[in-house]
């Protein structure tokens, strides 16, 4: 004997039958049902496909109107920017019902050649009668083509399989018609099954097995490997007991309760319906037991395709579930890798709540969101061509300042590939991630009350003690930094004994032991950058530990050696510095006149990243940066008042440093700096001094790198990159004009008044001048 499920009217007479809506419920195709699960309307259906009268369409061919013509929609985020262009192009739905107006202008290029009649195997007996399966189809496929309405996934395909044995008022479905209807809708390619049907009885064995096909995850030949096109889900109506059988309204029907349980495999969906103010519909079946893989969507009044032509109102959880099946094949259509259970996941996940906060009784999971279920949904990660994948949040490329603006600019990751927790591939904006090292105000530093004061002063053994002072009158034991740091004493200290040269310096790096801080000791400082007496690259050795030692060769000659590491405390801004090392080897040449001239050859070892650069997640450097790096410097007295100075430098970093996920094949960064000033005392009193400099702040001046932005994702997973190779020199070139002047205004006391104008600021070739003024007071040893 077949099991059968028909309508709600014969259910006293056949005691497990349930009706054709499931849900159902509904006008018949347009007729405007009451929402209490009646039939669908008809009477007995002629198999050999009595004609059906068209009706006249509704609408003028504007797009806009037919959008709003079916609130359903708007409600369901069918209408949102993360779906335009999304029509679920590629995806078959299977439609299990009563069949389709085939004559109708909404389906014209829709409708599967496939579809067929499960009971007579004509494909001509498709043609619905009874007008149920025509209002589904609607809400699943309608074209949207400006006339009548059009469905979530309106670039679907349909596969339409007519189903019921008659109806008469009432749609009856027997179990091994349902059975033959799903296998035959899988085998012909659906990859979404929607039952808008249903009964309170169980599901025979023949059935079941047919659904447990259908929901069995595909492999590939390997018999492990997910295989993505073997992949399908399930949609169901909940069920219209709210009204006629209250008691049995507190669980959704078969088979979708059956399909929101275990035996659903994570890949079916139960669907109740919420009217147009998102409240659960008094006929509508709710979540229950099945809450964990339950949704509502539209089911009161919907406006849908209608039997015959034209359109028309119909009500029912049968007309909530096609909603949800449609924004399936949206989904699935956008990223045909996915599995059938990550779709489930991403509509549960990304509906909008409602009822009691979270998932519940009532709404399970809540209203379908489509809108939401398009946009990513988890962490962000960008995926990079090895494989390495790293969240966004977390990515960035800060370039030290030799780098100034470059890659800033660059238009490749303005179209970069993200994806979410599911593996789905968005395009993003990834520009931002990119930007100059943030430096510290020279002016603010220049100004700063609480920055210690630094005075070098020279020995009579041919030496120099530089200090760094408190600037307030506070004792060192109660200067401390939040968490009872205490501020370690700055210091360098260098001697001559029996020639050789010794240096030790805490809080200072190397610069302040060799180069002219060593050769000259009585230079001013050029103002506000304090850039042109230094080397670059020893300054960005930091401010450690810093030794050097070195011996007087005879005739002028002297030979030193220096080494300063540096790490774990905190730059100016306020952040962690990394962990940096320094080695020099230094030859001077002294000469009778007091000239000095001297070269450098060193490395700079920078664990964060090179020259100053710091980088995360997918810009996350493989290995620490090395530079090897040659200086020159000179001083040369013209007459007692005027001293000029000079020095160059240029380096290489190793470009291996700036391989990372997304940046590869980096060549070798070349840098170079340059200054030039002149030192003159007694200008306006005795005892002033006025500095003036010219001075080039190191610069990348040739190097580049590819960088692999992700563009998309192949089905089988692989990331698609674009390679582009591109520069890594900035598009200016920084030139600082600085002037100083330092008065003396009693003993220890003086005032510093300093102006700085700097063309191309950053290394950036359409900022403006910018320009700094200052004075200031300090208090010397």
């Amino acid at each position: 004997m077949r099991m059968v499920w028909s309508s709600f009217i014969a259910l006293a007479a056949a005691g497990a039958l349930v009706g054709c809506g499931g849900g159902g419920g509904g006008g018949g195709g347009g007729g405007g049902g009451d929402g209490g699960g009646g039939g669908s309307g008809g009477g007995t259906v002629n198999r050999n496909g009595t004609p059906i009268v068209s009706n006249a369409r509704v609408g003028n061919g504007s797009t806009a109107s037919e959008d709003t013509r079916n609130y359903e929609l708007a409600q369901v985020g069918a209408l949102g920017g993360n779906v335009a262009g999304k029509t679920g192009a590629g995806v078959t739905v299977g439609i299990i019902d009563t069949g389709i107006d085939l004559e109708h202008p909404d389906f014209a290029g829709a409708v599967a050649p496939a579809s067929t009649d499960i009971i007579s195997g004509v494909r001509a007996n498709v043609d619905d009668q009874a007008g149920h399966g025509t209002a589904v189809a609607g809400i699943i496929g309608a074209r949207a083509d400006g006339y009548d309405v059009r469905g979530v996934a309106p670039g679907s395909t349909l596969l339409a399989v007519r189903a019921e044995s008659a109806c008469s008022p009432g749609c009856t479905f027997y179990h091994s018609d349902l059975a033959r209807a799903t296998n035959y809708a899988v085998d012909n390619g659906a990859k979404v099954l929607n039952f808008s049907l249903g009964g309170n009885g169980g599901i025979d064995a023949g059935w079941q097995s047919a659904l447990t096909r259908a929901l069995t995850p595909g492999v590939l030949a390997d018999g492990t490997t997910p295989d993505p096109a073997k992949e399908h889900l399930i949609v169901a109506a909940a069920g219209n007991n709210g009204i006629t059988d209250p008691a049995n309204a507190v669980n959704p029907i078969n088979p979708a309760a059956w399909l929101a349980g275990p035996n659903g495999q994570g890949r079916g969906i139960a669907v109740g319906a919420v009217d147009s103010n998102g409240v659960l519909a008094p006929f509508s079946n709710k979540a229950g037991t099945a809450k964990d893989h339950f949704l509502v969507a539209s089911g009161v009044n919907v406006t849908s395709a209608k039997k015959g032509g034209g359109v028309g109102t119909v009500s029912g959880t049968s007309f909530a579930a096609p909603a949800v099946s449609g924004a399936a094949a949206v989904v699935w259509g956008q990223w045909p890798q996915l599995t059938g259970k990550q779709v489930v996941d991403i509509l549960l996940y990304s509906a909008y709540d409602l009822g009691a906060p979270g998932v519940d009784d009532v709404y399970g999971h809540g209203l379908l969101d489509l809108n939401a279920a398009m946009q990513p949904l988890g962490t962000i990660v960008i995926p990079t061509a090895n494989g390495s994948s790293a969240p966004v949040s977390s990515t960035s490329l800060s370039l030290g300042g030799a780098f100034g603006d470059a890659l800033s600019h660059n238009q490749a990751l303005s179209q970069a590939t993200v994806l979410d927790d599911y593996g789905r591939d968005f395009r993003t904006d990834l520009s931002n991630t990119v930007r100059s090292r943030a430096q510290a105000d020279p002016l603010a530093g220049w100004l700063d009350a609480t920055a210690p004061t630094v005075t070098t002063t020279r020995l009579d053994n041919g030496g120099a003690l530089t200090l760094a002072t408190p600037a307030e009158p506070v004792p060192q034991a109660l200067q401390t930094r939040p968490g009872g740091e205490q501020e370690p004493t700055r210091f360098a200290l260098s001697t001559e004994l029996g020639g050789n040269r010794v240096g030790l310096a805490r809080g200072f790096g190397l610069d302040q032991l060799t180069g002219l801080a060593a050769a000259a000791p009585g230079l001013p400082t050029s103002g506000i950058g304090g850039n042109a007496l230094s080397s670059p690259f020893l300054a960005l050795s930091g401010d450690g530990t810093a030794v050097s030692a070195g011996r007087d060769l005879g005739d002028g000659y002297g030979l030193s050696f220096g080494f300063s590491e540096d790490g774990g405390h905190l730059s100016t801004l306020g952040q962690p510095e990394p962990e940096r090392r320094a080695s020099l080897t230094e030859a001077t040449k002294r000469f009778q006149d007091g000239s000095v001239v001297g070269a450098q050859v060193g490395s700079l070892t920078e664990a964060d990243g090179p020259l100053s650069s710091a980088a995360e997640g997918g810009f996350g450097f493989d290995k620490p940066a090395e530079t090897v790096f040659l200086g020159f410097f000179g001083a040369h007295p013209v007459n007692g008042r005027i001293t000029l100075f000079g020095r160059a430098g240029m380096g290489w970093t190793d470009g291996a440093a700036l391989n990372s996920g997304l940046l590869r094949d980096a060549s070798t960064v070349t840098s170079q700096s340059l200054a030039v000033g002149a030192a003159i005392r007694d200008v306006g009193m005795e005892g002033d001094s006025v500095a003036v400099a010219a001075a080039k702040p190191l610069r990348v001046s040739s190097g580049s790198a590819t960088l692999a932005v992700p563009t998309g994702r192949a089905v089988n997973g692989t990331v698609l990159t674009r390679d582009e190779r591109i520069g890594l020199s900035p598009s200016g070139s920084e030139t600082d004009f600085e002037l100083s002047w330092t008065l003396p205004m009693g003993q220890r006391q003086q005032v510093v008044v300093g102006g700085m104008v700097a063309l191309e600021p950053g290394h950036d070739a359409s900022a403006p001048p910018a320009f700094a003024t200052g004075a200031k007071y300090r208090l010397t040893w």
